[in-house]
């Protein structure tokens, strides 16, 4: 499948779920499920190219599951802006970056959107000053091949985290593959503990040894 193709399939996937919020929920990502749609975020820390790179996209409007294609993905939303590089979504990021820096041949990709805002990036009056805050979380993390974004909070009205089923006060992870999810967590505030991100590095890791 090419990404002209997918973009395609999942155009007619969201237009299906558009109608009705039950609709909406059932498109949530499941395993063994195909990912729901692309999901445009805008991008605030992006260390996978030189900074002078056009192939950068720090500062841009971007799709990361475009980009990735059909490549292995992780995939970590989380609903509240960071506060410190030693809180567990800034662990979970460290594991990610060695995972990919161990299958970089591979095409592994694994991204962090903070689906935060309170309208889309270009409409929030606070895009700016949020955007900054997660700079300067990234800046003390250093995430290399995993790209930092922000995007809107789920509403339960309508937009790209509603179409993947993310929660407010949740952070959700996905693992998938070929665009076919393997493996979903949905876990609250504080639910992301050492055991949990644990097992996000081992079902990651698994997807090279299913090959």
């Amino acid at each position: 499948m090419t990404i002209g193709q997918f973009v395609r399939v999942v155009g007619v996937v969201a237009a299906a779920c558009a109608p009705a919020a039950a609709q909406q929920v059932e498109s949530k990502p499941k395993a063994d499920g195909m990912i729901p749609s692309t999901f445009r975020s805008y991008i605030v820390f992006d260390q996978r190219a030189d900074a002078k790179s056009p192939q950068n996209r720090t500062g841009k409007l971007h799709d990361l599951v475009t980009e990735n294609n059909l490549n292995p993905v992780v995939a970590v939303f989380a609903t509240k802006l960071p506060a410190g590089a030693d809180e567990p979504v800034a662990k979970l990021v460290k594991r990610l970056k060695d995972v990919q820096t161990a299958h970089k041949a591979e095409e592994f990709g694994a991204f962090l959107l903070f689906a935060a805002l309170d309208r889309d990036y270009i409409a929030d009056a606070k895009a700016d000053a949020a955007a900054e805050a997660v700079q300067a979380w990234a800046g003390s993390v250093q995430p290399g091949g995993v790209a930092v974004g922000l995007t809107k909070k789920p509403d339960g009205k309508e937009g790209d985290a509603l179409t993947w089923g993310l929660a407010p006060d949740t952070t959700t992870v996905i693992v998938y593959n070929r665009m076919k999810v393997v493996k979903r967590w949905d876990l609250p505030a504080d639910g992301l503990t050492d055991a949990a991100i644990d097992a996000v590095i081992t079902e990651a890791n698994g997807l090279f040894k299913k090959k």
